[in-house]
């Protein structure tokens, strides 16, 4: 079988078991129950929700133009937009690989110039996210508090290290090179492509680091961006009378992305959704009214996204 066909194939299933755990969590909530807690949501708590996820993905647009300065604003927004759209249905990395393609294809931008900008904009959303998993870690599991602030701190260390000496990394990898030299199987395929992603990472860091004021420009709109988002599911919860804070609710938002991310569902599909509602239960919100905010969330990024890009498809389709 063709290998295209084949990967095509596991997406596929990947993205209906996206759509199984869904499902299965409306089936729990029941529909009729979700429909009469739609009907509940306060209109211009609903409207000042739909304006701060409109403004988060407004921000990242001003961000990506920033980094792409390969096209017009116009052409740069579409090429945005088809990709994040990919993300939504296609494997981890599919829409910046998009986005690459269709600049090169319609816009003759070389696939480097574009791929090295989005590793950019991918860095900078992953680190972010990681610094506020690891605050959310030391805020909802109970413990030492001067252990977890420690392993804060370290954490944060680590990070602003690797900012700093980003050649660091090229060492880490030239060690899984040599550790697979001799290897065979699973292992050896395995760790030689987290050697090859952390020489990629490297060398965009490197790059990255060459222009300090674009590199605080992109982390502060990134940090404008997620705080965005966490408001917008904020004034969700308003509807509810919750008494979770905004902090809660952006490391609650964030380390639900990384779980996205780190389980191979196209989109997050169903797994942020469940990671967000459980994560919501440890501060004693119940697992349905996460799971109900969230799926109103998603609806909304769903629809901005999908009408950029039905539009961008439609400007590029007549060229």
């Amino acid at each position: 079988m063709n290998t295209f066909l084949k990967y095509d194939i596991k997406t596929s299933i990947l993205f209906i078991t996206g759509c199984g755990i869904i499902g299965i969590m409306l089936w729990k909530i029941g529909l009729g129950n979700f429909y009469k807690v739609l009907l509940t949501l306060d209109p211009l708590l609903f409207l000042a929700s739909f304006l701060l996820t409109l403004a988060s993905i407004a921000i990242k647009l001003i961000r990506w133009v920033i980094l792409f300065k390969y096209a017009r604003v116009i052409d740069t927004f579409k090429i945005y937009f088809v990709g994040q759209g990919i993300n939504q249905i296609g494997p981890f990395g599919s829409g910046e690989l998009a986005r690459a393609y269709i600049a090169n294809k319609k816009l003759g931008v070389p696939t480097g110039k574009t791929l090295i900008s989005a590793a950019i904009e991918r860095i900078s959303d992953t680190i972010f996210l990681s610094i506020m998993a690891v605050i959310g870690v030391i805020l909802l599991i109970p413990g030492n508090t001067s252990l977890q602030l420690g392993i804060l701190v370290f954490f944060i260390t680590i990070f602003c290290v690797i900012l700093a000496r980003p050649e660091l990394i090229s060492k880490l990898a030239w060690v899984l090179d040599r550790f697979t030299e001799k290897r065979e199987g699973f292992l050896g395929i395995f760790t030689k492509k987290v050697s090859n992603l952390l020489r990629e990472f490297s060398d965009t860091l490197s790059l990255f680091g060459k222009q300090r004021l674009l590199l605080g420009t992109t982390f502060f709109l990134t940090i404008g961006a997620w705080v965005a988002n966490a408001l917008a599911i904020y004034t969700l919860f308003l509807n509810f009378s919750t008494n979770s804070t905004i902090l809660y609710l952006l490391v609650i938002a964030s380390m639900s992305e990384i779980a996205g991310v780190i389980l191979p569902i196209p989109g997050g599909l169903g797994t942020k959704d469940a990671s967000f509602a459980m994560l919501l239960s440890l501060v004693e919100v119940p697992f349905e009214t996460g799971i109900v905010i969230y799926l109103v969330y998603r609806g909304v990024v769903y629809l901005l996204l999908g009408s950029g890009v039905f539009m961008s498809m439609l400007s590029f389709s007549k060229k």
